[in-house]
Parts: structure tokens; sequence; C-alpha cells
């Protein structure tokens, strides 16, 4: 991540130019906008995660994207999805018998690799622009994917996910100061593969919060913020809250008339339940305000992005 950062500030000696309206201007949180009719930008991330409460965690998310504006109002997109993962006693052992140590069970075994993780695509819609009169952004996305590795811990799965969004933008003093919210839900049907084939059924559901200042003519500064919370179907079928996450962090966005950089970095500051909840007869004070079975105490996401 240090050589990106000194990429993203070799590039603010290099040109000047003010942000424009298809650029992401945040790390997570969507902006409403979208490519002028005929026109291709592809886009790439990674998001590194690391830090459980024990042990070794660190992970890497890969998005190769390509989107293309079908009308002025609506575009479609194509990702490509990686993953290296590197996890070393990183998650607890449930005790199910204190006299038979082979009886316990390990949460997540652990693991290192780089894998292929999945497919998926995009359709958004764009309602209003908030760079017309008015200052208000408005669109409507469906994302439909298939995942082949769990993002947790790296192994093997068989996911059909499909999620839907709500995308709210609103500019201020001349596109100086953007805020941008997001509701997000998703609803997955996953197959363990290591895990003798267990069927998860899960809704996802996400609210993003943004707000970014423009303080050059390169240059954006802001906060985001996540709150996650995912709710799982037991076996009487009925779905029950599983976790909760809140992240929260700053974002700064760079741009040239070809190109744009953004990079954000999110901490974990609450979450639930604990390891000691969700685990059972194990007990770990360490972070025990946190969620660190799905989620990691922090997250550095660097995008770019270049028209054709």
């Amino acid at each position: 991540m240090r050589h990106g950062c000194a990429a993203l500030l070799a590039a603010a000696l290099l040109s000047s130019f003010s942000a424009q309206a298809d650029e992401q201007l945040f790390g997570y949180v969507y902006g409403t906008d979208t490519l002028p009719k005929g026109e291709t930008e592809v886009q790439a991330s990674i998001t590194h995660r690391w830090g459980k409460a024990r042990g070794h965690y660190a992970a890497d998310d890969f998005q190769l994207e390509v989107e293309h504006g079908i009308t002025d109002k609506l575009a479609v997109a194509g990702y490509l999805l990686g993953l290296k993962i590197d996890h070393k006693g990183a998650f607890p052992t449930a005790v199910n018998d204190p006299l038979d140590p082979l009886d316990d069970d390990v949460l997540y075994p652990d693991r290192k690799g780089a894998f292929f993780r999945g497919i998926k695509t995009q359709l958004k819609y764009n309602v209003m622009s908030p760079y017309a009169e008015g200052g208000f952004g408005l669109s409507f996305f469906v994302e439909p994917s298939y995942i082949t590795r769990f993002r947790v811990d790296g192994s093997k799965t068989k996911q059909i996910e499909i999620e839907v969004g709500a995308l709210a933008q609103k500019n201020f003093f001349n596109d100086k100061l953007v805020i941008a919210a997001n509701t997000i839900v998703a609803r997955e049907r996953r197959t363990l593969v290591e895990d003798d084939d267990f069927v998860e059924h899960e809704i996802e559901f996400y609210q993003l919060l943004g707000a970014t200042y423009r303080i050059a003519n390169n240059f954006y500064a802001g906060l985001e913020a996540r709150h996650h919370m995912d709710v799982l179907k037991n076996e009487e079928g009925d779905y029950k809250k599983n976790q909760y996450s809140f992240f929260i962090g700053p974002t700064l966005h760079y741009a040239t008339k070809a190109w744009w950089m953004t990079m954000t970095y999110f901490r974990q500051i609450q979450g639930g339940p604990t390891y000691a909840k969700s685990v059972g007869p194990i007990v770990d004070p360490v972070d025990s305000d946190l969620h660190l079975d799905e989620n990691e105490k922090n997250e550095v996401r660097l995008r770019f992005g270049m028209d054709f």
C-alpha cells in the first residue's frame, strides 16, 4: 500500500483537474452517476484486510471491472474477482470435550494461497444526476454474482448472490462538497464445499455514508462509514441476526482528465457478537467490542479508473 500512496502523491505534481461526473469519489460508497452513452471505463481495485483477535490474518480482495454506458442513464459492468489470503491461528477453537483435544472444532482451519474468486455483473440506472440543476442524484442497481471462494477463510464455496441497491447523492457549493448515501441488500445461497456441502441461506444489509470536499483542483478528501449486518436461516427456517459491524475512516481522491484514483482506510469501531459469544466456551477478553469472525479490524481499499 506504500507504493499506492507514492503514486498518488507523485500524480499530484503532474497535472491539475477537477472531478467529473463518472468518477468514483469514494472507496466504498457508490456515487449516482453513470457513464455517458458509448463510453467505456476500466476500473481495478485492491482491498487489504488485516487484524483478528489472535494469530495472523491478512487478505487481499482483487477486482477488475469494465463498465460501459448503454445510454446516458443506463450502464452495464462486468467484474472478475480474486482473493489472496494468509491466516494462521487467527480463529478460535470450540472445546467440545476438555479431555479430548481431537474432538475440538477449529472455526476456520489455517490457509494460505491465491485464488480466482468469481464473477459478477451490474446494471445501474440513473434517475437524477447530482451535477444537474438542483445538485441531487438518485440511482438504483442490481448485481448478480457467482462466488467460488469464501472471503473469510478462502475455503471452496458455490455461492449464488443477487444484490440490489438504492443510491443517493447531494452536491453543494458548485460540487465542492459531495455527500452520498447507499442502502444495499444482498440475498445469498452458499454451499460450503469443504464442509460436506452444507448449505447456508443468508441476507446481508449494508448502509454506507460518505462526505468529501474538494481541497484543490485535483483532490477530494473526506470520511466514509459503513454498517454491515447479516441474518442467517436456521434449521427451523427462520432468519436470525448473525452479526453486525461499524467501520469508519478517511478517504482521498485524485483525478486527471484520463484517469482517477481513490484510497480509503476503514477501522472497525464496534461489532458483535464477539468470539466469547459466538464460539461458546472460549472467552476472549481481547477486542471484546469488535466482531472479528467475518470482519477484520482494518481495511484499506485502493481504486483506479481509466476512460477509453
